[in-house]
């Protein structure tokens, strides 16, 4: 069996993640969700509503990536470590990767009359 890309506390290799993983973490859900062919704003909403839905989404990652785990440890690690463990899923995912890349270097063409 596998392991996570990324150790659950191992979310400041990538401080753009960690940061909207801490600041808006149900955005985070919703995107790592699209990646395993999800509806993102259904789990963005069902997070929003129940706390455990994460866990259930964690379970989901887990088992397509082949991660060893159990259920409990899933709800475990998203009741106590909520974001730490969404910037695990997103890393695992690679979800949010595409958001938070720099933009390409534009020139600016100055008009002379």
């Amino acid at each position: 069996m596998g392991e996570w890309k990324v150790g659950l506390f191992g979310c400041f290799g990538n401080m753009g993640l960690c940061l909207a993983s801490f600041c808006v973490p149900i955005i985070v859900l919703g995107k790592a969700a699209e990646e395993v062919d999800e509806n993102g704003a259904l789990w963005a909403i069902g997070a929003a509503i129940q706390p455990l839905t994460p866990a259930y989404l964690r379970f989901r990652i887990r088992e397509k990536a082949g991660i060893e785990g159990t259920c409990i440890k899933d709800c475990l690690t998203m009741c106590c470590c909520f974001c730490c463990a969404t910037y695990q899923l997103a890393a695992e995912t690679s979800s949010f990767d595409k958001y938070l890349d720099m933009p390409a270097k534009q020139q600016i063409e100055r008009m002379v009359d």
